[in-house]
């Protein structure tokens, strides 16, 4: 199952963009409102969301003001195994094109109780990128 949160122009380089997210001490800022038990460090995060389940994030590849892929982990077993992706285009000094996806292998029945949240995740996610950089 795969969602993607819709792609937006963000006012600020892609340098800029990409360091914020490199940070998971930055991500708090762009969690919804469901999400408890935040813990973190630079590299690592586990929360849980309200009314399903925990879940554990690591960064696992890097290219710089690119692409950042984030897979489950941080010693938190996941429900399934999910990547998401941050990816980075950027239009000009001041422009940066971004879109977020979760891409998770669930079963249908699991893939239909964790579809909207993760959907709202997505969105949230880069709304609230786009108010704290842009």
């Amino acid at each position: 199952m795969k969602v993607e949160s819709e792609d937006r122009i963000i006012k600020n380089s892609a340098r800029t963009i990409y360091t914020y997210i490199s940070d998971f001490n930055n991500f708090s800022h762009l969690m919804p409102d469901q999400i408890e038990n935040w813990q973190c460090t630079e590299t690592s995060c586990s929360f849980s969301i309200k009314g399903f389940f925990s879940l554990g994030l690591e960064i696992a590849e890097r290219d710089p003001y690119k692409t950042i892929i984030i897979r489950e982990g941080a010693g938190i077993k996941s429900p399934f195994p999910f990547e998401m992706q941050w990816l980075f285009t950027e239009k000009s000094d001041n422009e940066t094109l971004v879109k977020m996806s979760l891409d998770a292998d669930v079963n249908p029945m699991i893939g239909m109780m964790a579809k909207k949240p993760l959907q709202n995740l997505a969105n949230i996610c880069i709304e609230k990128l786009d108010q704290m950089l842009g």
